[in-house]
């Protein structure tokens, strides 16, 4: 008869056991996937909530310094779980500008179950970059923690210094990460 282990109850041959090696792996399998099925690991990240949300279109050009949303990329929807923390990206961002030297502030705000306006929380924001004509496959990450339920996220851009406007062009693609527990 196998003996088992303490801690999980694995099953092992001990000396005088009948040889039976499929019969003790299938047994050894069956409790190590009993016991990672059961197993919690809230430390562990989770990877992507939702499929990223993504556009090759152009975005609607900033009007001075009027905060003004990415309107070509879906709004990205994922259901977040209390107690963890997440990265947010926003990447492929083509910035074209019509005053060389404008610096433009890149934010990424959450509205919630609704889809988020000028007006809702700032999840993640860039300091002011400073754009001569284009930058090209532009970056924007950062970490956050939140309520448990449904949040719905876009890009937001904003003038901060000169007098040009800004059009976001390029693969754009917004995703959200779960990266582990609190």
């Amino acid at each position: 008869m196998p003996a088992t282990t303490p801690t999980y109850a694995w099953p092992y041959q001990v000396a005088g056991d009948a040889p039976d090696g499929a019969g003790l792996g299938q047994n050894l399998a069956l409790a190590i996937e009993a016991t990672l099925s059961g197993l919690a690991v809230p430390s562990l990240p989770r990877g992507i909530m939702a499929a990223p949300s993504a556009t090759g279109a152009n975005a609607t050009a900033t009007s001075g310094t009027t905060v003004t949303k990415d309107t070509a990329l879906p709004d990205y929807v994922f259901t977040a779980v209390a107690g963890r923390r997440y990265r947010v990206i926003y990447d492929g961002l083509n910035a074209n500008v019509g005053v060389a030297g404008d610096r433009f502030i890149i934010s990424i705000r959450d509205g919630g179950a609704s889809s988020p306006t000028s007006a809702s929380p700032v999840l993640s924001h860039d300091l002011p970059i400073i754009i001569v004509t284009q930058s090209v496959g532009y970056v924007l990450t950062g970490t956050f923690t939140t309520t448990a339920g449904t949040h719905t996220l876009n890009a937001f851009y904003v003038r901060n210094a000169g007098t040009g406007t800004m059009t976001a062009t390029g693969t754009r693609e917004l995703y959200v990460e779960d990266i582990g527990a609190l």
